[in-house]
């Protein structure tokens, strides 16, 4: 069991939510724990269930008999945890109601690993009255002292997998991708062609971290380029992956490009799905360094959406090739973060930072690397990834 940085507690005890987040990443545990340690009357529904489902797929209204039930005896307020709500989206009319019947009595906490079949159904998501919060993987932080680089590269950081044997790993990831093949997409009737969309995700995997080109997929996937739209789209409202945007600045004398990147939710599930799970990953190799970005970049978006952090991020690059890998905007402060998987930084790796400051000499300039002690080369400062991301937290919880 691993504290986790999201603390539902930080959310007004009065205030009800949402908590989306992947399969296995631990949402169900988080709120069992926290209603377990709190007092008054609690209803749970857990829609994986067979009873649970078909009882209220075929009434949803049998949620308001339950809750008034409690009410009128005097109880209250009642705690209500909801998990899979996506599974019966009717079921947030009910919700919607009872918010507006009895304010300040009931609370909804609503858990879920798709927001698709909500959004494209036209679900009632409450107009405001619940707010939306996401769970990831755990984070280095959260591991702590048991965290090991190479093994959260190669297999990622699911809750199920940290304490397992590497041949658990292996055979975890590979049942938990065709787990969301075969429930995710196929059960939610999401794409007709699941031929087609596993091809689609073999190449996304390939593709992961990389400037996207619909087209060229979708000649890989033999679908047209619509449908790899389409795909995307998939695989952002479940929760699969997100796009990071070209950073582009009014200010900016250099044609930027605009195609964005996609980075997938784990980097075990990257590994799976392009069958490298079995190959070991070794530092000072291209395909460690292609993994050491993509856990930096997990990590960097897990710690500021946990803590609500308002600000504008992408990656630059010019369609000259300088590229720096994170551009965080907040106001008027410009950040910009190389990541390096080396133990060594020259001056020759640190280009692309240094061409982004000619043109905002305003910038903090920032590479988190391998190496084992902070250096400063000019304006750019060089950090162990690991001190980075101790002081990113700190320096947002601290304001």
């Amino acid at each position: 069991m691993y504290t986790r940085l999201f603390k539902i507690q930080n959310i007004p005890h009065h205030q009800s939510f949402f908590l989306f987040g992947p399969r296995t990443t631990g949402k169900s545990t988080l709120i069992r724990n926290y209603l377990a340690a709190e007092q008054g009357p609690k209803i749970v529904h857990d829609l994986l269930k067979s009873d649970d489902f078909l009882k209220l797929q075929a009434d949803p209204s049998l949620l308001r008999h339950e809750i008034e039930a409690l009410l009128h005896e005097g109880q209250g307020p009642i705690q209500i945890h909801i998990d899979e709500i996506q599974k019966i989206p009717p079921l947030l009319d009910e919700v919607h109601s009872l918010l507006e019947s009895y304010p300040g009595r009931i609370r909804f906490l609503l858990s879920g690993s798709s927001a698709r079949k909500l959004k494209k159904g036209g679900a009632n998501l409450l107009a405001g009255r619940a707010w939306q919060r996401s769970l990831y993987p755990l984070s280095f932080l959260e591991i702590g002292e048991h965290f090991s680089l190479l093994d959260a590269l190669q297999f990622g950081t699911l809750p199920s997998l940290v304490d397992r044997t590497r041949e658990e790993k292996m055979e975890q990831m590979k049942a938990y991708v065709m787990t969301y093949l075969r429930e995710e997409i196929q059960s939610e009737a999401l794409t007709r062609r699941l031929d087609a969309f596993h091809r689609f995700l073999e190449s996304a995997a390939y593709s992961n971290g990389e400037l996207i080109n619909m087209t060229k997929m979708g000649q890989e996937a033999a679908v047209p380029r619509k449908t790899v739209a389409s795909y995307y789209e998939i695989l952002e409202d479940t929760l699969i992956g997100f796009f990071l945007s070209s950073w582009g600045h009014h200010h900016s004398r250099k044609e930027l490009v605009t195609h964005g990147k996609f980075y997938f939710f784990d980097t075990g599930v990257v590994n799976t799905l392009t069958q490298n799970l079995s190959t070991e990953l070794r530092p000072k190799t291209p395909l460690f360094g292609k993994f050491f970005e993509h856990f930096c970049i997990l990590e960097f978006i897990r710690l500021h959406d946990y803590l609500r952090t308002e600000h504008r991020i992408g990656f630059f690059r010019t369609r000259s090739g300088v590229e720096v890998d994170l551009v965080q905007e907040r106001g008027d402060k410009i950040r910009a973060i190389e990541i390096k998987a080396t133990s060594t930084i020259t001056k020759d790796q640190i280009r692309g930072l240094r061409s982004f400051s000619e043109e905002f000499p305003e910038a903090e300039l920032i590479v988190v690397s391998n190496i084992s002690q902070p250096i400063q080369l000019g304006k750019v400062r060089c950090l162990p990834w690991q001190d980075f991301f101790k002081n990113e937290w700190k320096m947002i919880t601290l304001g």
